[in-house]
């Protein structure tokens, strides 16, 4: 509504979900430069996004070159792009890998019992028909509770059980993981990112997730003797490389941040850090998440990056310390969960990998393997080919099909095995 002559868009990424995106950016900056909504649909972002799967048609792939270098020459005169390389000539090297690591018996007991009973999915299934389109409320439902259990047991009992009567501090702030919602069924998985931003901090009042535990009330006691502990790190083979990550670091003198999206897990990785004793002759780790003091947070990032600095880990929470953080004093960083917008997870690297840096960075991206995890991180690359692609003019594969795009729950028995738990630290190692 702002009566302007001039207006520009200063943005480090001009797309993070889909073309509309980009049309609503140049449609602030320059109206109608696009044409309408509707037309720019039908003339780039559909014949676009057809030629971009692996199973597309060789018709539909040429249209797609076509309709994308008519749309890159026509943004020409308005649109100056700068991508990352002004940082790769300045800075050493960042070097990436992601991990992929198997469910544990216990991981894989939990998830195969919710996609069962809960979802309606898989070999044990009450009820195929209780499963329902992957959008609106039910799809960040079972998402939350299914990260839960990718990330650890702990962690999903936790959550489930966080408005069964406990009165922890952790099963008070768990309560915001899983929230019931009001949205249009018909909305996109793309359009659901803030919604599920809102699950990470806090949004809502209830959890959906404790009104029945039938579904794992069976597993989580069969888990009660000492040596089965449910919160020992062996339950997930992505804690136990995150410890390993953090020792070796360590050991060679260098700092380590990790990031995860998911409250309850920022607080099961704090305690698994001071159980192990990594840090029992190096100083202490710090925290930063939602409710931390605004103040407080920028006193704890000063103390992180002083030379003298006792402390090498930082946990943080992605949606809290992602942005607008300098944290140059660590050269290794561990995504320990991702979500449906690479973007915070690229931002949350360059929290480390920045003007400043002079140590190479390497970067460590855990995923559970077989899981909606798996489906959630190629539907991720994506988004970043889209954008390599439009924005960029890079050439990129076509390594995802449409019918990858549209699956997210699928039963693990269908994809690699799981892991044995007396097999987890040697693999690690």
């Amino acid at each position: 509504m702002l009566k302007t002559k001039v207006r520009v868009c200063l943005t480090g990424y001009p797309l993070q979900n889909n073309l509309v995106e980009y049309w609503t950016m140049v449609n602030f900056c320059s109206p109608k430069f696009l044409s309408e909504l509707a037309d720019f649909r039908n003339s780039y972002v559909n014949p676009i996004g057809n030629g971009l799967y692996l199973d597309s048609s060789p018709t539909d792939k040429r249209t797609s070159m076509l309709r994308m270098k008519a749309l890159q020459s026509l943004l020409e005169s308005i649109v100056d792009r700068r991508d990352m390389n002004v940082l790769h000539n300045q800075l050493p090297r960042k070097a990436k890998y992601v991990i992929s690591c198997p469910l544990t018996p216990a991981q894989m007991r939990l998830y195969s019992a919710y996609l069962a009973h809960v979802v309606g999915i898989g070999p044990d299934s009450e009820d195929s028909s209780i499963v329902q389109a992957a959008s609106g409320q039910n799809l960040l439902v079972h998402c939350s509770i299914l990260s839960s259990i990718c990330n650890h047991p702990a962690i999903c009992h936790s959550v489930v059980t966080s408005n069964t009567g406990t009165s922890t501090a952790a099963a008070k702030r768990a309560q915001a993981e899983i929230v019931p919602i009001s949205i249009d069924e018909g909305a996109s998985l793309d359009q659901l990112e803030d919604l599920a931003q809102e699950l990470g901090s806090g949004g809502g009042s209830s959890n959906p997730g404790g009104r029945n535990i039938n579904w794992c009330k069976d597993i989580f006691a069969s888990y009660s003797e000492p040596d089965q502990n449910l919160r020992l790190p062996s339950h997930c083979l992505k804690v136990v490389l995150m410890l390993d990550i953090i020792r070796l670091s360590i050991a060679q003198g260098e700092r380590v941040l990790v990031f995860t999206r998911s409250i309850p897990t920022l607080d099961y990785l704090q305690q698994a850090v001071e159980a192990s004793g990594i840090l029992a002759t190096s100083g202490s780790s710090l925290c930063i998440d939602g409710s931390t003091n605004v103040t407080y947070r920028q006193d704890l990032i000063d103390s992180f990056n002083a030379l003298d600095s006792p402390h090498y880990l930082f946990l943080i929470s992605s949606g809290t310390g992602s942005i607008g953080v300098n944290l140059v004093a660590a050269s290794r960083v561990i995504i320990f969960d991702i979500g449906w917008n690479p973007l915070y997870d690229e931002q949350a690297i360059a929290r480390a990998y920045r003007y400043g840096q002079r140590r190479r960075v390497y970067v460590y991206c855990l995923i559970t393997a077989g899981t909606w995890e798996d489906n959630m991180f190629s539907n991720n690359m994506f988004k970043v080919a889209m954008t390599r692609r439009v924005v960029d003019r890079q050439s990129t594969g076509h390594r995802i099909t449409r019918d990858d795009m549209r699956r997210y729950f699928q039963h693990p028995s269908l994809n690699p095995p799981m892991i044995s738990t007396d097999d987890v630290t040697h693999l690690a190692q």
